[in-house]
């Protein structure tokens, strides 16, 4: 935070328990410019220093972390809470005439003040940093420090370390596990070698309070069943299995991580929150996880960083399901609760050579569920996933494949290959769902940032794949003899929000549902591809009195993405079937209504930010369906004081074979279906749809 033409007058200890002035900051006559706020964090220590990497950095970053709000006083009463932002400027007049500049707009004389002690500031920390500060530190002092702004005035260092006391929670809970069944483990043999490892992990947390805040997060950070050890750069092998006869290694994880968060206020408009936070793969407190086995963004996996050779047949076979919740329940204030996993795999970065069959299985799946409830104030329930992924192999920062060519073949591929035939089953097997539900009093409270109490929910599950590389074409396998694949993946969204008096807003959405992308598959001989992709999304809002938003949005849903198939045996089939169902849904009785919904479906897509040719040859059976259904709906029977709209928007696309090279010496049949179903409706007077 840089201030210009100012002196400082920062006091010792500012407590944001309750609300504080610009005062404590500077005199009279002065600008405030917020710059650089983007290191800003309340943990004392692990800081996230300007130009270092998060790579290296176990710590708070700011969106955990909270934010820092600002008001201005009118006539005693504290309305909008604003969250400060990057670049925003509030200037005082030699009239005493205050004016800000806020997110590109400025604003004159609207929320007009006279003085300093009529500008107010508070910052509200999240769960996590609610936990920080259960340090040594937070309890000899009683307050957290707020680290990282930047200024290149001369008070900078003044300013630098803003001393703060932040509002504790009266229950607290913190609670974190892992479950690996094999690390760090090398074998070699001269017979068979069998490996079997069952996975199971359950950690939980709950916090209840009475007039007061209660926070509970609860972090699972890795749940895998083989893991090789990490991996640098391209250059670094990995460890390996080997056995000189058979050789099978099966995998199965499973867990369940859930927070619960419970208030309950005595007081009017007492600023009770309940914050529940169930996090996979995420980052540490700063105070915990030095010890522990593995990197704590490894999240779910199967098998990953290990390699396996067998002299006969080899089977590796990876099952993954991820489990997590959160619930929070509160009275009078904000509930919010938050699943968030940072990624869930199969089989991921390893590689596999057999001498005779090799069968492959690679499975990732994640069942994710948050709701929140709050009789007077907002209820925020969010589920987030960045990918879901089969079979996958990555990339380092120089473009390398992290085990290209590890086990055989060269370092632009990661090899599984087959002596014999090769049998492949992988896929994706998600399902997400969120609720929030408020009672509202239809009026804006101290503790809330932006409008009437509101009802909000959201899911994100980002990516899934059954087979990905991030290099074009990156993933080969190879067969001497025939080869099967089957793919089986299937995204399941369900959000609702649901209000009385207030607004309610309700948002689904996937970017990709793959079933291959970048795979190098060649047979010795024929064989099968049978891939299936399913996606379902529904979201609905309802409020009384209020407005509501209802979006839906699942692209790129493809059976068979960009890849290389070639069966010199001349008698491949290939069946790809790919459908997409969605539904949005905004209703309200008095206010305003939009709901809309974007699908995107396609059977074989070989469309590849790479530039490489997706092609197909040898095959004489090639067969690719796409089907879409979806509808919005949207009504409101008397519209909100600033407007009357009814909206309701839907998009559907569907492909049933596209930008694929197709070769063969024989014949060919090729069957392609693209199938649409789509509507929207929306209505003004009625509720009926």
């Amino acid at each position: 935070m840089a201030l210009e033409n100012s002196t400082s007058e920062t006091a010792s200890f500012i407590d944001i328990s309750d609300i504080f002035s610009a005062s404590e900051f500077l005199k009279d006559d002065a600008d405030i410019v917020f710059d650089n706020f983007e290191f800003a964090s309340v943990v004392t220590g692990q800081l996230l220093q300007p130009g270092q990497s998060q790579d290296n950095y176990i710590g708070f970053l700011p969106p955990d972390n909270g934010s820092l709000q600002w008001n201005i006083r009118d006539d005693g009463v504290i309305t909008n809470w604003r969250n400060v932002q990057e670049g925003d400027l509030i200037k005082f007049g030699a009239n005493q005439q205050g004016i800000y500049h806020v997110s590109g707009q400025e604003e004159n004389g609207l929320d007009s003040f006279t003085g300093l002690d009529d500008l107010i500031f508070r910052f509200a920390p999240s769960a996590e940093a609610n936990i920080a500060t259960k340090t040594e530190f937070f309890d000899d002092n009683n307050y957290a420090e707020l680290f990282g702004f930047e200024a290149n005035q001369p008070v900078k260092n003044e300013l630098n370390d803003i001393a703060l006391r932040i509002s504790n929670s009266a229950a607290q809970s913190y609670a974190v596990g892992q479950a690996v069944g094999i690390s760090g483990t090398e074998a070699s043999v001269g017979g068979d070698l069998n490996i079997s490892t069952p996975v199971q992990g359950a950690v939980a947390s709950g916090a209840a309070a009475v007039t007061s805040n209660s926070v509970a997060l609860t972090e699972g950070t890795s749940f895998g069943g083989i893991f090789g050890t990490n991996i640098e750069n391209s250059q670094s092998d990995n460890l390996s299995l080997n056995a000189a006869a058979d050789l099978n290694a099966v995998a199965e994880v499973t867990s369940s991580i859930s927070s619960f968060a419970d208030t309950k206020a005595d007081l009017s408009h007492a600023l009770v929150d309940a914050d529940a936070h169930t996090r996979v793969g995420m980052k540490l407190p700063a105070d915990g996880g030095f010890g522990l086995l593995l990197d704590p963004t490894n999240g779910g996996f199967g098998i990953a960083n290990i390699d396996m050779t067998g002299g006969g047949d080899v089977q590796m076979s990876a099952d993954v399901l991820i489990g997590a919740d959160a619930g929070a329940k509160s009275t009078e204030g904000r509930a919010r609760a938050i699943v968030e996993v940072s990624k869930v795999s199969g089989l991921e970065d390893s590689a596999s050579v057999s001498g005779d069959n090799l069968d492959i299985k690679g499975i990732s799946g994640a069942e994710l569920s948050s709701t929140s409830y709050s009789d007077r104030g907002n209820a925020e329930s969010k589920v987030s996933m960045n990918e879901s992924m089969g079979i996958l192999a990555r990339m380092d920062d120089e473009q390398e494949l992290m085990n290209g060519g590890t086990v055989v073949g060269d370092s632009d591929s990661t090899p599984y290959q087959a002596g014999g035939s090769l049998s492949i089953s992988t896929g994706s097997q998600l399902k997400a769902s969120t609720r929030s539900v408020i009672v509202g009093d239809g009026l804006q409270d101290a503790f809330e940032i932006d409008g009437i109490d509101q009802a909000i929910s959201d899911a994100d599950l980002g990516e899934a794949f059954g087979l990905f590389s991030e290099k074009p074409m990156g993933l080969r396998m190879t067969a001497a003899d025939s080869m099967d694949l089957d793919i089986e993946s299937e995204v399941d969204i369900y959000t609702t929000a649901d209000a009385t008096l207030g607004d309610a807003k309700s948002s689904s959405s996937i970017f990709q549902n793959n079933g291959a992308y970048n795979a190098n598959i060649s047979a010795g001989s024929d064989g099968l591809i049978d891939a299936d992709a399913l996606t379902q999304i529904i979201t609905a809002a309802n409020t009384v009195v209020g407005d509501t938003e209802a979006f839906g949005t699942a692209l790129n849903t493809a059976a068979i993405g960009s890849s290389q198939f070639s069966f010199p045996g001349l008698e491949a089939e290939i069946d790809a079937v790919s459908s997409s169902v969605g539904e949005s849904q905004a209703i309200s009785t008095s206010g305003v209504a939009e709901s809309s919904l974007a699908l995107s479906t396609m059977g074989i897509n070989g469309v590849n930010s790479g530039g490489v040719v997706a092609k197909v040859e040898g095959a004489d059976l090639i067969n690719a369906v796409a089907t879409s259904t979806g509808f919005s709906e949207s009504a409101a029977v008397s519209g909100s004081d600033s407007r009357d709209l009814v909206s309701a928007d839907t998009n559907q696309s569907a492909l049933g074979l596209n930008d694929y090279s197709i070769k063969t010496d024989n014949s060919l049949e090729i069957t392609s279906i693209a199938d649409i179903e789509s509507g929207a409706t929306s209505v003004f007077g009625t509720t009926s749809i």
